[in-house]
């Protein structure tokens, strides 16, 4: 509940998806609305952006040591799911190794060239045990 309560502080979050990411920055109306980000009642700054996703993170770590056995469930469908569709593409396996790659040669570069990071995250854990359980 903090937390949720803590996103809904957002009241335009909904609004800011449909119009400006999902739709081009286009409301209901059709109006271009570029110029007017700043007056949704969304996350605005980077440090804003951080905390919205810290908060999802929080949710669904407290989802995932609750339901533990559902988490598994759902890791497993979508392992499954994306194996299917990387088969049906011909693809395989090669398309998670490039992104991998990509991810690793990213974080090379941000370590050497910018600031040193913590390689392991939530997105890497959640990517290896999807591929792990999609096998």
């Amino acid at each position: 509940k903090p937390v949720q309560k803590a996103i809904n502080k957002w009241s335009d979050l909904k609004n800011f998806r449909n119009e400006i990411i999902a739709h081009n920055f286009r409301n209901s109306k059709g109006e271009f609305k570029l110029f007017s980000i700043g007056d949704y009642n969304c996350p605005q700054t980077h440090e804003e952006l951080s905390y919205l996703v810290a908060f999802l993170n929080r949710m669904v770590r407290v989802l995932s040591s609750n339901f533990p056995m559902e988490t598994q469930n759902i890791i497993n469908s979508v392992g499954a799911n994306l194996k299917r569709k990387a088969n049906q593409s011909g693809t395989g396996d090669s398309k998670f190794e490039e992104l991998k790659r990509t991810l690793q040669n990213i974080d090379e570069y941000i370590s050497e060239e910018i600031f040193s990071i913590v390689r392991y995250d939530i997105i890497s854990a959640n990517t290896k045990t999807i591929q792990e359980n999609a096998k």
